[in-house]
């Protein structure tokens, strides 16, 4: 296995765990605002900002963090943008293959993604601690 297969399954494994952390949650339950944490919109508007922030490190662009705002307001919507953009920045740093790229990836989508899926099982859990936290991983088959 190369060193960018392993990102492109790690980059997976990251983007499944944010899919699971949010599934689930209604309206109001993205709207819920725990201790300091972030809400769950809150939390995915700004991770569609650090993906847009990433495609342009990626195209060698500067990138004027505070710039970007989520198009969508619905948390279906914003869930919606946030899987485009991340497709995007994960595909444009994979096609482009050189090691900044992908330590680019790897630090604001693997890393930073996990981060935040941390902090959102932890709101989940303040809201409903029957919610499943081990639902974030693939179960084996």
């Amino acid at each position: 296995m190369t060193a960018q297969e392993l990102l492109r399954k790690q980059v997976d494994e990251a983007g499944f765990m944010v899919s699971q952390v949010f599934a689930g949650l209604d309206e109001s339950g993205a709207d819920y605002k725990h201790a300091n944490l972030l809400t769950a919109k809150e939390t995915a508007a700004h991770l569609c900002e650090c993906y847009v922030m990433l495609d342009s490190r990626i195209r060698g662009e500067e990138y004027q963090w505070g710039t970007y705002k989520v198009g969508e307001s619905s948390w279906e919507g914003i869930q919606r943008e946030m899987g485009e953009l991340r497709a995007r920045a994960s595909e444009a740093a994979l096609t482009a293959g050189d090691d900044k790229s992908l330590w680019y990836l790897n630090e604001f989508m693997v890393g930073h993604d996990q981060y935040h899926v941390g902090q959102m099982c932890a709101v989940r859990l303040a809201r409903d601690p029957e919610w499943d936290a081990y639902s974030i991983y693939r179960s084996d088959e």
